[in-house]
């Protein structure tokens, strides 16, 4: 039978992009967005359904469905409070801050978004709507792309290109969205490059509250063919006239790795003030402890630099090398990223890249972030990390389980033995001059004793529900033994 499922506000207005995400048995569970008449068309068996409907700035709503003839399903939504965020994003240390106060910034990937609010307006908003629902802050999203990438071109040559980056940030905006705008994907569109800066300046002053922070390149390290002869140096001085005219975080470009020579090679004669990790997506060793290399590698970045830094283009569903859709793993991902010293976390997806281009089918990605495999567990893991973490925590002291870390708060003589063994992948803490600590062991395939350093109090969390599986005060001295788990999140304070 087809349904047409119709979504609209207390008014009898239709609502675009809404999310209706459906369970039933024995046929399965699904999901749609409504397109821009509100209306969303399926095919369906016979059966009863519970429908979650959402949308962003309205309350959600669950209701039961019972469809037994073809037809048209009309939903309510009542307008809620929309708490988006306000004010020009900066950088307290490590940490971003607006008008509201620091938070632990959320992103994903939407590289095609400009050509989309070109080309495929509608699509652009029931991504937005979907992300906007799910905790999402920005989005990546690149301004010049091509012409290597011949079915998403975006060439600033095109009257519109300045009306079209103006009407996208204020569409993200509308929905309490931001963007990083990564500027050039390649430089082959644009001779004049510094007035590529000039006008998006220009275009950024007057909405400064829209944007994340800009990039001046995508991965100018990986295939120089793409960028003009001296172009590290070059990028750099674009980003020095960037932080000239503007108020906004600027970084050049993600270095070819995570040690001081490469960062410098893109940094050291610029004044950008973020650095933009794209991490390794590769696995080494095999087993549990190989899938969980990636989530490890979020301790380099803050090592190599003293600048402040975000995950922004990590392993991630479908995403290019290596991809991964655990939920586990990727919400650890984005709990390390901030405990680890990282302002932001962009979740980098298949469906994000490409939106559906040729190249994405050819490699079997989903078009869109809706149809994302476990895509609803993952945003919702990642929002109940940040939830627990405190906002600050990017700006909290960082140890490792060593003995080269004497503020770690538990004794590290019993961790690192298990780590040497390979019975614990790591278990990375952050501590706050307050007697606060957190503690994130990683693949610990055999018990871990945790001896206290000092008298404390400890939750241990689940770190997908943030449920509380356990907690304890310790006397100094006294270990709490952790049993055996993929991942857990220990929250504490000294007493007394």
């Amino acid at each position: 039978m087809l349904i047409a499922f119709h979504v609209q506000d207390q008014r009898g207005r239709p609502l675009s992009g809404a999310v209706i995400q459906a369970k039933n048995e024995p046929h399965g569970d699904w999901a749609g967005v409504t397109n821009p008449c509100g209306d969303f068309l399926a095919t369906l068996g016979a059966g009863h359904y519970d429908l979650t409907v959402t949308y962003p700035g309205f309350e959600a709503r669950v209701l039961p469905a019972d469809l037994a003839d073809s037809g048209i399903v009309t939903i309510g939504l009542k307008s809620g409070i929309t708490r988006a965020r306000a004010g020009v994003v900066r950088l307290a240390g490590r940490v971003f801050t607006d008008d509201a106060g620091p938070y632990l910034a959320t992103g994903a990937s939407l590289f095609w978004a400009l050509w989309g609010y070109a080309h495929d307006r509608a699509r652009v908003e029931q991504h937005f709507s979907f992300l906007a629902a799910r905790g999402i802050d920005y989005v990546r999203v690149f301004g010049v792309i091509g012409p290597r990438w011949t079915d998403r071109v975006v060439d600033p040559a095109e009257r519109s290109w300045d009306d079209d980056v103006a009407g996208l940030l204020d569409l993200a905006a509308s929905y309490g969205l931001r963007v990083e705008l990564t500027i050039w994907q390649d430089t082959d569109l644009t001779a004049d490059r510094l007035g590529i800066v000039d006008r998006l300046a220009a275009i950024a002053s007057a909405r400064p509250q829209s944007i994340q922070y800009f990039e001046i390149c995508n991965e100018g390290w990986a295939d120089l063919s793409r960028f003009p002869h001296d172009w590290p140096a070059e990028a750099q001085r674009l980003a020095d006239a960037l932080r000239a005219k503007t108020p906004h975080v600027v970084a050049v470009t993600s270095p070819a790795g995570m040690d001081a020579g490469a960062i410098a090679a893109w940094y050291g004669r610029s004044a950008a003030n973020l650095l933009t990790a794209h991490l390794p997506r590769d696995e080494m060793g095999g087993g549990v402890t190989g899938a969980w290399r990636y989530v490890r590698q979020t301790w380099d970045p803050w090592l190599a630099s003293a600048l402040a830094w975000t995950n922004d283009e990590g392993k991630g569903p479908q995403s290019s090398v290596a991809g991964d859709d655990d939920p586990l793993r990727l919400t650890m991902y984005a709990g390390l990223t901030w405990l680890c010293g990282g302002a932001g976390f962009v979740l980098h997806t298949g469906a994000g890249v490409g939106g559906g281009d040729e190249a994405s089918k050819s490699k079997g990605r989903a078009a869109n972030l809706w149809e994302v495999a476990n895509i609803d567990r993952i945003l919702a893991g990642i929002a109940e990390m940040r939830r627990l973490l405190p906002a600050d925590v990017p700006n909290w002291s960082r140890h490792n389980a060593n003995r080269n870390f004497p503020g770690y708060p538990f004794e590290t003589d019993r961790l690192a033995p298990l780590i040497e063994r390979g019975e614990l992948l790591r278990a990375f803490a952050a501590t706050s001059g307050g007697g606060r600590f957190i503690v994130m062991p990683i693949v610990a395939q055999a018990p871990v004793p945790f001896a206290a350093k000092s008298a404390m109090h400890v939750d241990v969390y689940e770190p997908l529900t943030g449920d509380v599986v356990d907690a304890c005060d310790l006397a100094a001295g006294e270990v709490y033994t952790l049993p055996a788990a993929l991942a857990r999140m220990m929250i504490g304070f000294r007493l007394g």
